[in-house]
């Protein structure tokens, strides 16, 4: 997979700026932070389709990647060092 956004620059509350990231990298970083707060639920929604994968959260479009191979395996969901509750979730095929 090639990355929407393999390298991004964060600007910081107090105007400090950070780079993420590798040109070439497949990672992809979000472009905005849009979770919610500790006890709100946030909405993710993931398309696979024409390989490209990309994210929404909370109704905006955040991250994604091109050219990617799709394969058969296992759907898997992670968090990054913290626990994550789910409900209400969906998986269907698109036509």
């Amino acid at each position: 997979m090639k990355a929407f956004t393999p390298e991004i620059t964060y600007k910081a509350e107090d105007g400090k700026e950070y780079k993420v990231g590798k040109p070439k990298s497949s990672r992809c970083f979000p472009t905005k932070r849009l979770s919610k707060g500790v006890g709100e639920w946030n909405h993710y929604y993931i398309e696979a389709k024409n390989a490209e994968v990309r994210l929404w959260v909370n109704g905006e479009e955040v991250s994604g990647g091109y050219e990617c191979k799709p394969s058969e395996g296992h759907f898997v969901l992670e968090s990054e060092g913290a626990p994550m509750d789910y409900r209400g979730m969906k998986l269907r095929e698109l036509p």
